[in-house]
């Protein structure tokens, strides 16, 4: 029997997806769960988000934090520090929710006092389309309790939710990672490894998940996983610094999985024969970590 669930918000970064949103926002308010909130970070350089959303405004949960930054990460962070509510359920502008998704999510994160962090399922809207892919990520119902096995778990910020005092004992998103940073990628990476290392158990389950509606042709695939993989590998190297042997150990465990049995987040991408690709970007963005300043009382990194 499930025990009653806290109060949630969810957090919606966006830039420059006006008509996305609107569809995102709806896609929650119908979804089943009541939310306390649904906090819209918008860093948009024109008015479509704010236009869009003006009559779901009307819903005194529906709120909309406009802000001239830039970066997927410091959105998060944003939206993070304005939310009344423990729980934070995360999800993308170009992504719809699937019904029950945030009772989902919630469950599964406070039914361990422990547990920090939760990812979901990111299902393609376009699954046959032979013109081009939809990244997507399949979770699976396991938990990882220390950085060790970290290779259990993985999951994108595109389902995801976390509670609010883990983000404040790690000192939030690193600002320099995700998508409009300097390092392109990889938040969601960094946030799990370094809850992991702070004592938080992380968890995915395979009944959360969202629609992602991210389409691209098949011609920007090799970016996309340059963009993906440079980040991780910069991440990774800010691990090894930051965790001594337990992330040295659990990066190793990560590298062995994805030999053997392949990488739940590169299928998702549907890398096929660009695997040299991945192995370049991933070394080339663990160069950069390792030469970027950290600060090594938040685990993150430091602007140089």
């Amino acid at each position: 029997m499930r025990h009653t669930l806290p109060a949630a918000t969810v957090l919606i970064p966006t830039r420059d997806r006006g008509d996305g949103v609107v569809a995102t926002v709806r896609s929650v308010l119908a979804g089943g769960a009541a939310p306390a909130a649904v906090l819209v970070v918008d860093q948009s350089r024109d008015d479509a988000t704010a236009l869009g959303l003006a009559a779901l405004r009307a819903d005194g949960r529906v709120r909309l934090l406009r802000t001239p930054t830039q970066g997927l990460s410091i959105a998060l962070n944003l939206g993070i520090a304005c939310a009344a509510t423990e729980c934070i359920a995360i999800t993308g502008d170009d992504c719809e929710v699937r019904p029950g998704w945030l009772d989902e999510l919630v469950q599964a994160l406070t039914a361990d006092a422990n547990t920090g962090l939760v990812f979901g399922s990111v299902l393609p809207g376009r699954p046959d389309d032979p013109a081009g892919f939809t990244p997507a990520y399949a979770a699976r119902d396991v938990v990882a309790r220390t950085v060790r096995e970290k290779h259990l778990v993985s999951g994108t910020s595109a389902c995801m939710a976390l509670r609010r005092s883990l983000w404040q004992r790690v000192g939030g998103f690193d600002e320099l990672l995700g998508v409009g940073a300097a390092l392109a990628s990889a938040e969601d990476a960094d946030i799990t490894i370094r809850a992991l290392l702070a004592g938080f158990a992380v968890r995915e389950t395979s009944r959360a998940a969202v629609v992602h509606r991210g389409w691209y042709p098949y011609a920007e695939r090799r970016e996309l996983i340059r963009r993906n993989w440079y980040g991780t590998g910069a991440a990774f190297a800010k691990a090894l610094r930051i965790g001594g042997l337990d992330a040295a150990i659990g990066l190793v465990r990560v590298g062995l999985t994805w030999v053997y049995a392949g990488s739940r987040v590169a299928d998702g991408l549907g890398t096929g024969r660009y695997r040299r690709e991945s192995l370049t970007a991933l070394l080339r963005g663990a160069w950069a970590g390792l030469r970027l300043p950290v600060e090594r009382e938040r685990g993150r990194f430091r602007p140089s």
